[in-house]
Formats: C-alpha cells, sequence, structure tokens
C-alpha cells in the first residue's frame, strides 16, 4: 500500500505517540477518547503518550481554563508549550518594528485595488506546531538540533466534517494521524461524546485575534463574551499602521477592512468559515 510521507502508516512501528491539543470540541472529544478503553476500541484509536497544549498567550481565558480542567481529569499527561506572547510579539515587530516577528493572516485593502489580501501566516508554524514539536523533542530527551531517530506520531483532531484540513506532516520524523475522520465522526458527534462522560464542555479554541473567524463567530464574541470582543477590537486598532515593515495600505482583522466595532456582524451575514483554510490544523480545534 503507498502512504502519503507525513501521514500515519498503519503497518508503520511508531516509538512515540503524541496528541496535538486545541483544547477545542474536536480535541476535547479526542483526548477524551483516549483515555477511555471502550472508546478506543470501539473507534480504533490510538493510545497517546502525552497530550501537548500550545499556548499563545493570545486565547481567551476559557480556553486556559479548559486546558488545566483536561490536566486535572485526563490520565494522559497534558502538558503546555509556548514560544511566548504571539500578539505582544507581533505588535512590537509588525508595528513597531522592534524585531523580527511571525505574521499572521491579517487583511490588506491598498489604496485603488477592489479587494483585500490576506497576509501570509507563520503564526500557526511559529506559535502552535515549532512549541510543540520541541515539548516532543524534551520528552525524547534531545537538545537542539539533535537528530531524532524515533518514528512519532501526532494525533490531530480534525473532524470528518472538516477532512479537507488535513495535510501531511512536513517535520521528518512524525507523520500526522487522523482518528475523527478515519472514524467518520463530525463536531456534533464529539458533542455528544463530551457531553456523555460528563466532561468540561468547552468552547472554540482559536486566538481572540485571529483573522479566520466568520462573521457568527465574531458576533458571538461581541454577545457571549464581551470583554474578549473588546480585546480584539483595542488588538484591531493597534495594527493599522505597519508601514514601518514596508506593508502599503492598512490592516484590519475583518476582511471588510473596517474597524471591528463598526462592522454589522448579522446583517452582513459571512457564512465561509475560515478555518477551512487554516494550514496546519492546530487552531480552532
Amino acid at each position: 500500500m503507498s502512504v502519503i510521507k507525513g501521514y500515519h502508516d498503519p503497518d508503520k512501528e511508531y516509538d512515540y505517540t503524541y496528541l496535538a491539543l486545541g483544547a477545542g470540541i474536536q480535541s476535547t472529544a479526542l483526548l477524551l477518547m483516549c483515555n477511555k478503553p471502550e472508546l478506543r476500541e470501539k473507534y480504533n484509536v490510538p493510545l497517546p503518550d502525552i497530550a501537548v497544549f500550545s499556548d499563545t498567550q493570545g486565547e481567551p481565558e476559557f480556553t486556559t481554563d479548559q486546558v488545566k480542567r483536561l490536566q486535572d481529569i485526563s490520565d494522559i499527561k497534558v502538558i503546555t508549550a509556548t514560544a511566548g506572547n504571539l500578539g505582544e510579539l507581533y505588535i512590537n515587530g509588525a508595528v513597531h518594528g522592534k524585531h523580527r516577528f511571525s505574521s499572521i493572516p491579517c487583511f490588506v485593502k491598498a489604496q485603488g485595488e477592489d479587494r483585500p489580501n490576506m497576509v501570509p501566516r507563520h503564526c500557526t508554524r511559529d506559535f502552535k506546531i515549532i512549541p510543540m514539536e520541541r515539548a516532543i523533542r524534551g520528552e525524547l530527551g534531545y537538545i537542539p538540533r539533535q537528530r531524532v531517530k524515533e518514528n512519532v506520531r501526532a494525533l490531530i483532531g480534525i473532524s470528518f466534517d472538516e477532512a479537507t484540513r488535513m495535510k501531511p506532516n512536513s517535520t521528518r520524523w512524525i507523520d500526522n494521524q487522523y482518528p475523527l475522520v478515519d472514524a467518520r465522526i463530525r463536531r456534533d458527534q464529539c458533542l455528544e461524546i463530551i457531553a456523555e462522560y460528563d466532561w468540561p464542555m468547552p468552547e472554540k479554541s482559536a486566538c481572540i485575534f485571529c483573522p479566520f473567524r466568520s462573521n457568527a463567530g465574531w458576533q458571538y464574541y461581541k454577545t457571549q463574551h464581551p470583554e474578549v470582543f473588546q480585546e480584539a477590537v483595542e488588538f484591531d486598532r493597534s495594527i493599522r499602521d505597519q508601514s514601518k515593515t514596508g506593508l502599503i495600505g492598512q490592516a484590519y482583522l475583518h476582511r471588510q477592512c473596517k474597524p471591528l466595532d463598526e462592522i454589522d456582524f448579522v446583517g452582513d451575514q459571512m457564512t465561509f468559515d475560515f478555518f477551512v483554510d487554516e494550514c496546519h490544523g492546530h487552531c480552532g480545534v
């Protein structure tokens, strides 16, 4: 059987398996399934050695609280990795030009252009994937730049209805596996599994200032978590001028290229879910 490099190979022996925990609905359901022998057997889910949450320090407090709850109830060890505060580092780099920075996919509309452009993004790789891989290297006993000899498997919590987000792993010693997709489990079924076992029900995990958010997502913040929405409004306002880094035009978190607090999220509903186009599958799960 031909297996694409970077994807799980059913005939391959893996020395170590970790769960990439986003602390949202899908990855919480996957962690629960890994914890319960009857669910592992029913859905053919591997038992991971560890679960890792990469903290961008830019997610809502309810996400970090969810991680703490999962650490308390999971029989599988849950650890946190971080590369620092993504939001602060981005503003200091992109706006003030103080240092190199990882770009977020904000929208920019230069004068005379009809449509906005989306800035290439590096935040998922730099603040989600790399810290997670460093943590795994540490768990395996490796120092920086030392060659990893083990075959490692990453369990990613993408559900069947978001299967288009599946990607092979670009790190040579890690293969990605998508147990929820393999078991044909959709997002609504994840909610049912979490409720059935009375685990803490999570909300969608993503950075407060992530542009990969539909109007419904922004409206949810605005009505259900106004303090989070206000933080996003202030962040959006702070990133407008990035001319010190050569960016032509003003930057916004929303594709309308208007301040967040001036947008009618209900009257001008945007149904497209940007997370379908998220490049690595580590955010929003």
